[in-house]
C-alpha cells in the first residue's frame, strides 16, 4: 500500500524543482554566448571600421584639394597628381588601424576645373574573423571644385632694375626674375580662368607696374567725368623743371670810322720819317705807342714786316695806310697827319637761339618754366617735340610716354593715416589723398619729362624709368594677359609708395576712377575687392635722379634740404597708404620675391596675405594659393 503522504511529499518536490529558476542562468547563458560573442565583435569591428571610413575619406578629400591647388595652367598634370597622392598618403599613413591594400586615385573631367578621388582600404576584423569575416572593404569619394564669384585684382608689380637679375627656377636652372613674374601672373589667371568657366562670375584685373614713376597719363587723360586732371591739357601751361637752358651771343658791328692818332699830350701825331711814331717842328724824336682794345679791327698793319695788328699791341710802330691833311715845316720838311679805320664790335647775350646772328656760348642750370601742352598732346600723336632744353640741336625731339610727376606734396616726417577721418595727415599732401579729384594746377599731376630733367653739373637724366602704361580694372582674354605681361620690363630704383598710391588710386570706389571700379557685374552680384604687392627690394628712392617728385636734390619736395633719410620718409609714406587702402575693405596680399618679408611688408599686408618666395617656383605656387583663395577651392562631395 502506498503511503500517501509519501506521495504528496515527491509530488511537492517536483513541484518545487519545477518552479525553481535559480539554475537556469547557466543554460541560458550557454545558449547565448555565441550570439552575444557575435554581436560583441560586430561592434568593435564596426567602430574600428567607422574610425578608418572617416579617417579615409579626410585623406580623400586632402588629396583631391591638394592636387586642385596644384593645377598650374589648368592641366591636371603628373605633378599635380603626385601632389594630391602625397597629401592623401600623409593623412592616412600606411598600415592605419592595420590596413592594408589602400589605394588612391585622383583624375580630372574637365583639364583641372575639378578634381576627383577614389580611395579604398581594407581593414582585418579582430573578432569577426570567428565567424568568416576576416576583413571589411571601405571606400571613400571626394571631389574638389574652384569656383568664384565677382572679383576685382589690382596688380602692383616691381619692375625696377633688379627684376632682370637672374635667380634660381627652384629646378636647378636659372630665369630672369621678370621672366619668373611672368609665369606666375599667367598661372594666376589660368586658375581663375577655369575657376569662372562655368559660372558667371565676372574676373577683371588692374595693372600698376611701378619703379620711379608710374605710366598713368592715358589714363588721366580718358577721364574727361571732371576737369582737366593734367597740366598741359590746356594751351599755354607750362611745368617748372630743373633743367637748363642755353644763352646766345649777339656780334654787332660799326664802322669803319676815320681816327686821328693821338700823341699822349693830346696832340696829332704826324709822320715825318714813314711811321706815326714822332713828330717836332726840330725833327726831334719821341715816340708814341697807341693801345688797341680787343673790340678794335683797323686797316694799319706793323712795321716792317706786314704784319696783321694784334690788339692790344703797345709797342709796334705802324705804317701809314693813308693821308689826312697836311703841313709844310719852315724849312721845307713835308710832314702828315696820322689817321687810322676803325671797325668797332660789341656783343649782347639772348636766350632766343633764333634770333639773326645769334650764336651758342654757354649753359645756364636752374629751375625753368618749359610749355608742356605739345608734349602731352604728342603721347598719340606720333610726332616728336623740340625739346626747350636743347635749342642748339633744333633736331634732338621727344615724345610723352605717360609717365608723370606727382602733383603738391608737403616735405613732412611726419606722415600718417587717420583711421578716424580717413585721411593721411598733413592734409596738405594731396599727392597722398588717393580720392581727392584735381581742382586746380597744385592738385593736378604733371607730365614726366625726363628728356628736359638736368642736374646742376649738367647731367641729363634721360636714363631714369618710365614703366609699362597701366590698365584701369577690365575683364580681359588670357591672349591680352598674357601679351600684357611679357611686355613688362625692367629700369630704376624702387619707389614702394608710389605703386601703393596708384594703385589704390585704380581700385578705389570713391576716387577719380570710381566710375570704372563701381560698374555693377553683369551677374549684379557682390564684387571681392584685392590688390597683390609684389616686390623684389627694399625701398630706394634717389635724391639725384628723376622720380615722380622731381630731382628731389634740387626741388626738396619729400626731403627738404636733404636733412633726414629719403628712405625713412618713403617708407612712412607707404605705411601710410597701406593702412589706406585695407580700410577700404581691399583685401592687400604681399608677396616678397627673393627679398626678405619685413616688418613693413608684413604689417602692410591683411591678416594671413603675406608671403615669401625664394625661386620661381615658390613665385608660382604663392600666386597659384592667392588665386586660389581669391576662388574658393571648396569640396562638392
Amino acid at each position: 500500500m502506498v503511503d500517501k503522504n509519501e506521495i504528496k511529499s515527491r509530488t511537492s518536490f517536483l513541484q518545487r524543482l519545477r518552479s525553481d529558476t535559480a539554475g537556469n542562468t547557466i543554460a541560458m547563458m550557454g545558449a547565448a554566448l555565441l550570439p552575444l560573442a557575435a554581436m560583441i565583435g560586430g561592434g568593435v569591428d564596426a567602430s574600428r571600421s567607422y574610425m578608418v571610413k572617416a579617417r579615409l575619406q579626410q585623406a580623400c578629400d586632402a588629396g583631391v584639394l591638394a592636387g586642385r591647388k596644384a593645377v598650374g595652367d589648368g592641366v591636371f598634370d603628373q605633378q599635380a597628381n603626385d601632389r594630391a597622392i602625397a597629401l592623401f598618403n600623409a593623412n592616412f599613413p600606411a598600415n592605419y588601424q592595420s590596413s592594408k591594400n589602400t589605394s588612391f586615385v585622383a583624375s580630372s573631367p574637365n583639364a583641372g576645373g575639378l578634381v576627383e578621388g577614389v580611395a579604398s582600404t581594407e581593414l582585418p576584423t579582430v573578432i569577426m574573423r570567428v565567424f568568416g569575416y576576416d576583413s571589411v572593404s571601405l571606400s571613400a569619394e571626394c571631389n574638389a571644385l574652384l569656383t568664384i564669384s565677382n572679383a576685382d585684382v589690382t596688380m602692383v608689380l616691381d619692375t625696377t632694375g633688379s627684376m632682370g637679375w637672374d635667380i634660381s627656377d627652384g629646378n636647378g636652372n636659372t630665369i630672369s626674375r621678370i621672366t619668373a613674374l611672368r609665369g606666375a601672373m599667367t598661372n594666376f589667371y589660368d586658375i581663375l580662368d577655369t575657376a569662372s568657366a562655368s559660372s558667371q562670375a565676372r574676373i577683371r584685373y588692374g595693372l600698376m607696374p611701378y619703379s620711379m614713376t608710374v605710366n598713368v597719363g592715358r589714363l588721366l587723360l580718358a577721364n574727361s567725368t571732371g576737369p582737366d586732371m593734367l597740366i598741359g591739357q590746356s594751351a599755354g601751361d607750362t611745368v617748372a623743371y630743373q633743367s637748363r637752358r642755353a644763352v646766345y651771343e649777339i656780334t654787332s658791328v660799326t664802322g669803319p670810322v676815320s681816327e686821328t692818332l693821338m700823341h699822349t699830350d693830346g696832340t696829332p701825331a704826324y709822320l715825318t720819317d714813314g711811321n706815326c711814331t714822332n713828330y717836332g717842328n726840330n725833327n726831334s724824336l719821341e715816340y708814341w705807342s697807341v693801345v688797341f682794345p680787343n673790340a678794335y679791327r683797323h686797316n694799319l698793319t706793323a712795321s716792317p714786316s706786314g704784319n696783321p695788328v694784334v690788339d692790344g699791341d703797345t709797342t709796334t710802330s705802324y705804317q701809314r695806310t693813308g693821308w689826312s691833311g697836311g703841313y709844310q715845316f719852315g724849312d721845307g720838311t713835308r710832314i702828315l697827319q696820322c689817321t687810322r679805320s676803325v671797325t668797332t664790335t660789341t656783343s649782347t647775350e639772348t636766350y632766343d637761339g633764333t634770333l639773326p646772328g645769334a650764336t651758342f656760348k654757354r649753359w645756364e642750370w636752374g629751375q625753368y618754366n618749359w610749355p608742356v601742352a605739345d608734349y602731352v598732346d604728342s603721347i598719340d600723336a606720333g610726332t616728336d617735340v623740340a625739346l626747350p632744353s636743347n635749342t642748339v640741336d633744333s633736331t634732338t625731339r621727344a615724345g610723352w610716354d605717360g609717365c608723370i610727376e606727382e602733383r603738391e606734396t608737403v616735405a613732412s616726417s611726419s606722415i600718417t593715416y587717420d583711421g578716424a577721418t580717413g585721411n593721411i595727415t598733413p592734409t596738405g599732401a594731396s599727392d597722398l589723398n588717393i580720392d581727392l579729384a584735381p581742382s586746380d594746377n597744385a592738385s593736378r599731376w604733371r607730365p614726366y619729362w625726363p628728356e628736359v630733367s638736368y642736374r646742376r653739373n649738367n647731367t641729363n637724366t634721360t636714363g631714369d624709368a618710365c614703366p609699362r602704361p597701366a590698365q584701369l580694372l577690365s575683364t580681359m582674354t588670357r591672349a591680352e594677359f598674357v601679351t600684357y605681361a611679357n611686355n613688362l620690363d625692367t629700369d630704376g630704383n624702387t619707389y614702394h609708395d608710389v605703386g601703393l598710391l596708384w594703385g589704390a588710386r585704380i581700385s578705389s570706389e570713391d576716387g577719380i576712377f570710381q566710375t570704372s571700379v563701381t560698374e555693377a557685374a553683369p551677374n549684379n552680384g557682390f564684387v571681392s575687392r584685392h590688390l597683390i604687392f609684389m616686390t623684389d627690394g627694399s625701398m630706394q628712392p634717389t635724391s639725384t635722379g628723376y622720380s615722380i617728385y622731381g630731382l628731389e636734390e634740387e626741388d626738396d619736395r619729400v626731403r627738404p634740404g636733404g636733412t633726414g633719410s629719403l628712405t625713412d620718409r618713403h617708407n612712412e609714406r607707404m605705411r601710410a597708404l597701406c593702412s589706406a587702402i585695407k580700410a577700404k575693405g581691399i583685401r592687400l596680399w604681399v608677396v616678397a620675391f627673393s627679398t626678405a618679408l619685413t616688418t613693413d611688408l608684413q604689417n602692410c599686408s591683411s591678416p594671413n596675405s603675406a608671403f615669401v618666395s625664394t625661386n620661381a617656383a615658390e613665385l608660382n605656387q604663392n600666386f597659384a594659393e592667392i588665386a586660389a583663395s581669391i576662388a574658393d577651392l571648396r569640396l562638392t562631395e
